[in-house]
């Protein structure tokens, strides 16, 4: 009898053991991680409040955004910059022994800040042709994304194995806010003096 005993606590206890782990520890897991999250959050909201009650700090964090913001409207053309922009790589395509078939801009996909500006382009060459144009391409000061790649038809020609290629150039255009302009235009617009019985008042 106590040996059945003590077989049937030593069942019970792995029965315990077994639903304790597939039961309690994912439950644990879940608790942890929500404790993770509240301390995240409550580190954002001490920040934040922070930020808010010291000027100098707030002032910090305002310049690096503005400074992150010219960086990217660095590599980003404005309008008049892009058929520079397509004729350059148009350029680097014929400069990488590529022969060029089709180069369509398509209609400009406006977003929040930025305009897309996606460009069909179809060239015949080799794959390392193909490949050095892609390079020079990533390495242009403005951003230019190659997408949608497909080639095809490969064709033997000389010691040459010739590619039809087929993608998607996209540039992206930086959209001014009414209220960047705004602000844009009252700092060029200057200062006119009108002269009042010998004071000089500026408008």
């Amino acid at each position: 009898m106590p040996k059945k005993l003590g077989f049937l606590v030593i069942i019970i206890l792995l029965i315990v053991l077994v639903m304790g782990q597939y039961l309690l520890l994912p439950a644990y897991q879940k608790l942890d991680a929500k404790d993770k999250e509240y301390t995240k959050l409550e580190q954002d909201l001490n920040e934040k409040k922070r930020v808010a009650q010291d000027p100098k700090v707030f002032e910090a964090k305002l310049e690096s955004v503005r400074k992150d913001l010219e960086i990217k409207k660095a590599q980003l053309p404005d309008k008049k910059e892009i058929p520079q922009l397509l004729t350059t790589i148009s350029s680097l395509g014929k400069e990488s022994g590529l022969n060029f078939i089709l180069f369509r801009p398509k209609p400009e996909s406006p977003k929040e800040f930025y305009s897309e500006i996606p460009v069909e382009i179809k060239v015949e060459g080799g794959y390392h042709e193909v490949a050095g144009f892609f390079s020079r391409v990533g390495n242009l000061d403005r951003i230019v994304n190659i997408s949608n790649v497909v080639m095809e038809k490969p064709q033997e020609e000389g010691e040459k194995m010739v590619v039809t290629t087929s993608c998607l150039a996209t540039t992206f255009m930086f959209i001014e806010t009414p209220a960047a302009k705004e602000e844009l235009n009252k700092k060029e617009k200057p200062r006119k003096r009108t002269k009042q019985k010998g004071k000089t008042k500026e408008e």
